[in-house]
């Protein structure tokens, strides 16, 4: 696999971003995009921002009965979509088509709400479509910020214990791909 140039100055930079609390990306349901002048100053001169998650007031309390409808009355995704999509007006719904029970599902397993900046779930190679990255391998921010959920519930991504090193902050490589079974083929 050949190198790109400049990506592992790109992969330090958003290292950085998630520890320092800011998000990358659009801001989940819930949340607003609280946007402050670049800390750097001549980033800030250019008119440059970067973006911290600030509770949306309509929102936010739509997570907060979401986790609790999971967590303390212990309901089914599916039923808590249907609780959703029961009241609109108390519960806007994040798209057109109302409250889908994989948008809850993805709602309850997002760690942002816990108030923690997770970056590195997903990583797309060799011009593969994204996929899941192991928890052990996503960079957290190293305290919580803003959280709208607590407790997570059962089977939701957890802030793992801080590493030791840094060395150990970093992602960890993915695993050896195993030799194929059986007899392999060379050539035609």
């Amino acid at each position: 696999m050949v190198p790109v140039p400049g990506q592992g100055e790109a992969w330090a930079g958003f290292k950085e971003h998630a520890f320092d609390g800011y998000n990358i990306g659009a801001p989940p349901y819930g949340y607003r995009a609280d946007r402050i002048p670049h800390p750097a100053p001549g980033k800030a001169a250019q008119g440059r921002t970067k973006t911290r998650l600030a509770p949306d007031p309509v929102r936010a309390p739509v997570i907060a009965q979401i986790f609790a409808w999971r967590t303390v009355d212990r309901l089914a995704v599916r039923s808590i979509a249907a609780l959703l999509n029961a009241d609109p007006q108390r519960y806007p719904p994040p798209g057109q088509y109302g409250w889908q029970p994989s948008t809850v599902a993805r709602i309850l397993a997002n760690p942002k709400y816990t108030g923690y900046m997770v970056y590195g779930r997903r990583r797309s190679q060799a011009g593969k479509r994204c996929r899941p990255v192991p928890q052990d391998a996503w960079l957290w921010s190293p305290s919580p910020r803003t959280p709208l959920s607590s407790p997570a519930p059962p089977g939701t991504p957890r802030r793992p214990p801080p590493p030791s090193t840094p060395a150990a902050a970093t992602r960890a490589s993915p695993a050896p791909t195993p030799p194929p079974a059986g007899p392999t083929r060379c050539g035609p």
